[in-house]
């Protein structure tokens, strides 16, 4: 409409005006640039102009005209700016001794964070009271390029804005936490910074949000502390950790976590590991296969457990928490033949040195009318 096609575009030269003739505003014009801002290649060259005068410009941020003094702090402009990282240009007219307004524009060098290269990995939400400090959350980039993270931030869950040139290379973690004087200095060096404004992750749970630069959404979900999510990283010591980050679709899913490894989790690194060997072979001569052994241990624990006055057969063993190229399930059967994934996990207890000693019970009670029944663990690919 007449409104938005001509009176805005058309005002602001207007209402300039008007404060030129009420000496509110200098007379000379600011400088324009070739590009206003936004994504660039590194090595883009940024050009300058001002129909006359000097023009000053700086890509700290800061002023190139100093307040009260009026003198030039910045750099004369004589030829195209290379920019190869992300910053924010100032620019200032210098003319007869009168200064123009300031003109900024802010540049993104490289490949932007977003919702394809950039996801959640760790979530210490609810370290225990003594290190309360190390809670933290881990970015990981699964893209195969370096991204620049500057200018993202989280609009629920913690508050924190990525400063310019926060780069994170292909493959690489950065880490947001509490207080890193609680960190070791090696993963302090993969700190971007603490959460801002004393905000902290929910003990309880709660929604996460990361948009860009531009305020699109990198990514979107809710965590738990109860059942079925992983329970041992509220307040029992592990971290939540993200079973396979690079071929995650749903991070709000229960079944996409675990307990981390060894208790305060692995911030800036990871403790997943791969099966390497003949899966069948047994090298140890222990009479258990070599992938079985690696997944969930050599001991295997029948027993019984009652509740509500029915007794259910049960199945205990060790998961190795850090195989996750493997999906353990347990089924039963009352004859050996057919088997189904009905078996029900009972309890499970936290080591805090890899292994979640995993007990599973049969659906159905056992009674006189099923005498008997059968469990059995399966491991299939992940």
């Amino acid at each position: 409409n007449r409104i938005n096609d001509e009176f805005f575009p058309a005002r602001p030269a207007h209402v300039i005006s008007q404060l030129r003739v009420a000496g509110l505003y200098p007379s000379i014009d600011p400088p324009t640039f070739s590009q206003q801002g936004g994504e660039i290649a590194p090595g883009f060259e940024l050009g300058l102009s001002a129909p006359a005068g000097t023009i000053f410009f700086t890509t700290d941020g800061s002023d190139p005209r100093e307040a009260w003094t009026d003198n030039a702090l910045g750099t004369a402009y004589t030829a195209p700016i290379d920019l190869n990282q992300s910053l924010t240009v100032k620019a200032r007219t210098l003319a007869a001794g009168e200064w123009s307004a300031l003109n900024e524009v802010t540049f993104l060098v490289g490949t932007p964070a977003s919702s394809t290269n950039l996801i959640v990995s760790e979530l210490n939400y609810h370290p225990p009271t003594v290190e309360e400090g190390r809670e933290f959350i881990e970015l990981l980039n699964i893209s195969n390029e370096t991204i620049e993270l500057g200018g993202a931030t989280f609009s629920e869950g913690i508050e924190f804005t990525f400063a310019q040139n926060t780069i994170l290379p292909a493959g690489g973690r950065i880490l947001i936490v509490r207080d890193s004087t609680s960190f070791t200095p090696a993963e302090q060096s993969q700190i971007a910074g603490i959460f801002q404004n004393n905000t902290g992750l929910s003990n309880g749970g709660e929604k996460i949000v990361l948009l860009d630069h531009l305020g699109e959404v990198i990514f979107d979900f809710t965590y738990l502390d109860d059942s079925p999510w992983p329970i041992f990283p509220d307040g029992d010591g592990a971290s939540l950790t993200l079973i396979a980050p690079f071929n995650t679709s749903d991070l709000s899913d229960p079944f996409a976590w675990r307990s981390s490894v060894l208790a305060g989790g692995t911030p800036g690194g990871s403790d997943s590991t791969t099966f390497s060997g003949d899966p069948f072979a047994d090298d140890n001569g222990n009479g258990t296969s070599n992938l079985v052994e690696y997944v969930v241990g050599t001991e295997f624990t029948p027993g019984f457990t009652s509740s509500g006055g029915q007794t259910f057969f049960t199945l205990t063993f060790n998961q190795n928490l850090s195989a996750d190229d493997f999906i353990v399930s347990v089924e039963s059967s009352l004859d050996l033949v057919t088997w189904t994934p009905d078996a029900v996990a009972d309890s499970s207890i936290y080591d805090g040195s890899g292994s979640l000693i995993s007990t599973w019970r049969t659906l159905t009670p056992i009674d006189a009318s099923v005498p008997r029944q059968f469990l059995r663990i399966r491991i299939t690919n992940r």
